[in-house]
């Protein structure tokens, strides 16, 4: 889940630089040309982004290795035009895209020729920098008056400082996360060869794990290798002490490293992995700070998982709904409390204890605790 989020402590100081800074338009950047496979697929990984990807005539062809490429660092995945597209998408779902958007932007800003500096740095400042910025960037408070100050005489290296702050909130937070998202993991599979794993069959929004723990084969997906031994003979990643943690509470299950995927795995198998989405989704949401990007999250939540025949649409009461609606036009940090609270009971009671008692769960624990015993006969 996201975070390191930064408090601003001084809000006074930095609209007094705020003002000295011309009104401008907000920047809007044409996303990259990304391919239609590329998009399709990307659409039904994260079916509840709300706009899909733009791209032109030019089909791009991705390869397995440019996409394994990917996992060496977010350097490798930030020089690919499809690994930033394909990024960017991830970060639409946890609503944290403003971190890829300034870094392009900076990118972009120090190509700029010296006569147009002036104008790009007062556009970058207003959509991404300034208090309540339409997109605004998680940065500490020292950093954003520093840049307020630079934007008003502005070099080429007036935004670096934010932009080595967002790069590393990236490369610590969300980049771990994305190389552990079905949509890059299921990419990468389905360009090794389009072979069908023999352990996980996904078809739609199904997924089957049955066979998950069987000994390794060159059909085996990614997603599936993220539970097994590596190349190299290395111990699975997720360890035996964890997948028992998850039979302890509901709490436990979803505050450990693996837990949500293997969770959520789950519940596609019973087509409710609305409720997961939207109970992470609300859990982002509480992190925001900026009034305008929490009204804009706010409605897109609402959009994909409250108003009915929504796409994704939860189950809970009229009264918590119509509480919600209410609030919609000036949507509070706790705007959706009530309804994350439903939903987590309702995972707990319903969906959780056959979890612990699915074929999924049962077989994890009894390969890992058979692979224990083995290692310790060795």
């Amino acid at each position: 889940m996201p975070g390191l989020f930064f408090p601003h402590n001084h809000p006074n100081d930095l609209k007094e630089a705020d003002c000295k800074l011309g009104e401008g338009k907000v920047h809007k950047r044409k996303q990259r040309a990304f391919g239609t496979d590329l998009k399709s697929y990307l659409k039904s990984m994260v079916p509840h982004l709300e706009s899909s990807i733009k791209f032109n005539s030019r089909n791009v062809t991705l390869s397995a290795e440019e996409v394994m490429q990917w996992s060496q660092s977010l350097e490798k995945l930030l020089a690919s035009q499809s690994g930033q597209g394909a990024f960017r998408e991830f970060l639409k779902s946890e609503f944290s895209e403003e971190n890829i958007e300034f870094w392009l932007a900076c990118e972009d800003y120090k190509k700029t020729k010296s006569d147009h500096l002036q104008d790009k740095a007062e556009k970058i400042y207003e959509e991404f920098v300034q208090i309540d910025a339409a997109k605004q960037i998680n940065i500490d408070y020292h950093t954003r008056k520093a840049t307020a100050k630079k934007a008003q005489d502005p070099t080429f290296t007036s935004f670096d400082e934010a932009q080595k702050t967002v790069y590393v909130l990236m490369e610590r937070d969300s980049y771990p996360r994305f190389l552990k998202s079905e949509a890059y993991l299921n990419l990468l599979n389905k360009l090794q060869g389009g072979l069908k794993c023999t352990c996980c069959t996904i078809s739609g929004s199904k997924t089957h794990m049955f066979s998950l723990f069987r000994r390794m084969s060159p059909n085996i997906c990614c997603l599936c290798k993220l539970f097994r031994e590596d190349e190299n003979g290395n111990t699975s990643k997720v360890s035996l002490e964890e997948v028992l943690q998850w039979s302890q509470s509901f709490e436990k299950l979803m505050t450990t490293k693996y837990g949500p995927i293997i969770y959520k795995t789950y519940l596609k198998t019973e087509y409710s992995d609305e409720n997961i989405e939207f109970w992470l989704a609300c859990e982002t949401y509480k992190k925001i700070e900026s009034r305008r990007k929490r009204i804009s999250v706010a409605r897109r939540i609402f959009k994909n998982y409250i108003q009915p025949q929504a796409p994704n649409e939860i189950n809970i009461d009229s009264p918590a709904r119509e509480a919600i609606i209410r609030n919609i036009q000036e949507p509070t940090q706790s705007c959706f409390d009530e309804a994350q609270r439903i939903v987590y009971l309702h995972m707990e009671r319903d969906s959780y204890p056959r979890f612990l008692g699915s074929e999924i769960y049962q077989k994890l624990k009894h390969r890992l605790q058979t692979d224990s015993n083995d290692s310790l006969t060795h």
